[in-house]
């Protein structure tokens, strides 16, 4: 595994030898833990670096978290792709929040074994969570019509983040997703948005793109 993320380093030039290998030791923990908890598919298991750390990690390539920024991963699953970008951006504070209470105390464990201080780990239902978030992470949880229905109250709407420009790297939902996708724009009364294919990012077999929606869109 790690002579195989090796070759992915120069497509992420921000990250350093020590987090590649906090990568690799993230996806040895979801392996191992896959084997009690159906953290992942079970199938996806030998494509995990292709199936979900590559994708999680080109986030951090599209989005511009900065220091002390606040990012709450909504439906985070097994961990992604919150997991992958607390240890890319580790003076960033990731919120990873899932309803699954078993799926949550794995998380909270690797968490832990790899030592990510920026990692705060809460089980809960997103509508039911109240919190203020400069950043909002999806991974294809629902249709994003009923995604923002859920989740758009945990949007921070200041003054900053009502500056920001779609497709600037700022701001506002970051969604990891594939297939069609501007009708539920439309529905969602979205009117600006930007995407960047995963497979432009680097270089893997994938569908998937991430979907920017800047802030003044949610709020």
């Amino acid at each position: 595994l790690g002579t195989e993320l090796a070759y992915y380093r120069q497509f992420f030039p921000s990250l350093s030898g020590g987090q590649f290998d906090e990568l690799v030791v993230l996806c040895q923990h979801v392996a191992d833990w896959n084997l009690k908890v159906n953290l992942i598919s079970r199938k996806d298991i030998a494509s995990i670096l292709q199936n979900h750390l590559l994708p999680s990690l080109a986030v951090s390539n599209v989005a511009n978290f900065m220091d002390n920024d606040n990012v709450i991963d909504i439906g985070t699953g097994g961990g992604f792709p919150g997991l992958p970008l607390a240890i890319a951006n580790p003076n960033t504070q990731f919120t990873l929040l899932d309803s699954n209470a078993k799926k949550m105390k794995v998380v909270a464990d690797i968490a832990s074994k790899i030592n990510l201080r920026n990692v705060n780990v809460v089980t809960s239902r997103a509508e039911a969570y109240r919190g203020q978030f400069d950043f909002l992470l999806g991974r294809a949880v629902t249709a994003i019509p009923n995604f923002l229905s859920f989740s758009s109250h945990l949007m921070k709407c200041d003054s900053r983040a009502m500056t920001e420009e779609a497709g600037s790297g700022g701001k506002g939902l970051y969604y990891l997703k594939g297939g069609e996708y501007l009708g539920e724009l439309q529905e969602a009364g979205i009117t600006k948005h930007s995407i960047k294919h995963v497979s432009d990012i680097v270089p893997i077999q994938s569908d998937k793109f991430v979907l920017h929606i800047a802030s003044p869109e949610i709020c």
